[in-house]
């Protein structure tokens, strides 16, 4: 497969088509599924008092209440994951679409499979942001923690 400067600028315009798709998603989430967004901001609020007091239980060595309190926590923070997952990548991929169909027409002639391409891009920039978050929360809980 040759890569030219045709495919170079399409990957340059699916970059800033992905950039600008997340941040319109986020305003469209923000306005469609704003109940959606206050419940999860209250199970946020609900997960870090829960986290506060596993903290209080390690501090006080009580093993029980801190392996109930890490339980609860795992069922919050996956239903929180897994919902914001589904909306803002729903959300996402339904603002990029108008992207892909202008893609599929005017770059019809590259080498490059435009569809996968702009997937595949996507894919790793929602991953980066995804891994980025994961461990700038947890280095900021691990500040948190050894403050305490």
């Amino acid at each position: 497969m040759i890569i030219n400067i045709y495919s170079i600028v399409f990957l340059i315009f699916t970059f800033i088509a992905i950039l600008l798709a997340e941040r319109l998603s986020v305003k469209v989430v923000n306005i469609v599924f704003k109940k959606h967004l206050e419940e999860t901001s209250e199970e946020e609020r609900e997960l870090s008092e829960y986290y506060e007091a596993s903290i209080i239980a390690v501090i006080e060595k009580d093993v029980e209440a801190y392996k109930g309190l890490q339980e609860i926590m795992n069922d919050i923070y996956f239903r929180i994951f897994f919902r914001k997952i589904m909306i803002h990548s729903s959300v996402f991929f339904l603002v990029l679409s108008p992207y892909i169909l202008f893609a599929v027409y005017i770059f019809a002639d590259l080498p490059l499979p435009i569809t996968t391409s702009i997937f595949s891009v996507a894919i790793m920039y929602f991953m980066s942001k995804i891994i980025y978050q994961t461990i700038s929360n947890y280095l900021n809980m691990r500040k948190m923690s050894r403050s305490v």
